[in-house]
């Protein structure tokens, strides 16, 4: 038997308009947020999902309730967004000043990333992704579930599941706010992964990549 497996990120959130780095910060959604959570309950209306997961935080939550209105949700603490440590709430503008050598790994170098003043390494957020979503997947077997997680740690699960190391993340792209992955999990085999990154719900006026683009970096500091 195997599990499906409908992986989305959260809606966008203050975070977005404010030009912060959220991290675990638990912020609300921001206004075209909540745009893009009705056109998620439009993609999964015909689709079944016998269990949904989320992150704890409000935007993954959220998000969640879009999926499907009716289901009840069981929070996972260990599929939350990177622990940011200092940069957590800081202006992206402002993250070179403070923390030079950490924003340019975050940045350019992703996979050597260690959030400072005790924050998360990438390596950290790995482990305990890909460990729980083994879990949760397991645990499923025969059953379709989605689970509603976040950015950087979509990023790092998806790099486990295409079976690359941590340190590959860079390979990896951002996923937009509520774009979704599909995969299927086979207790021998693991995950494969039958599409990523897809955001075709959204309309060009409320993809946040459509018109945000203060975070993409230009060139190597």
């Amino acid at each position: 038997m195997v599990t499906t497996v409908y992986l989305v990120r959260h809606a966008a959130a203050q975070g977005n308009i404010l030009k912060t780095f959220q991290g675990r910060i638990d912020a609300d959604l921001c206004g075209y947020g909540f745009d893009q959570l009705e056109a998620l309950t439009k993609r999964f209306e015909n689709i079944h999902i016998d269990k949904l997961y989320s992150s704890p935080l409000k935007r993954a939550r959220l998000t969640a309730n879009a999926v499907k209105h009716d289901m009840p949700i069981e929070l996972c603490p260990d599929i939350m967004e990177i622990d940011g440590g200092g940069f957590e709430n800081v202006k992206y503008e402002d993250l070179p000043n403070l923390f030079p050598e950490e924003y340019n790994k975050w940045t350019y170098h992703m996979g050597e990333f260690v959030a400072p003043c005790g924050g998360e390494s990438i390596a950290d957020v790995y482990e305990r992704m890909s460990k729980a979503l083994t879990e949760i997947a397991a645990d499923n077997l025969g059953k379709t579930i989605a689970v509603v997680s976040h950015g950087c740690a979509i990023r790092a699960f998806l790099c486990f599941a295409k079976k690359m190391n941590y340190t590959d993340i860079m390979k990896e792209e951002w996923a937009d706010n509520t774009a979704v992955a599909k995969l299927i999990f086979d207790e021998n085999d693991g995950f494969s992964i039958e599409y990523e990154n897809c955001a075709k719900h959204l309309s060009p006026e409320i993809s946040t990549f459509s018109h945000q683009d203060w975070w993409i970096p230009v060139e190597e500091k």
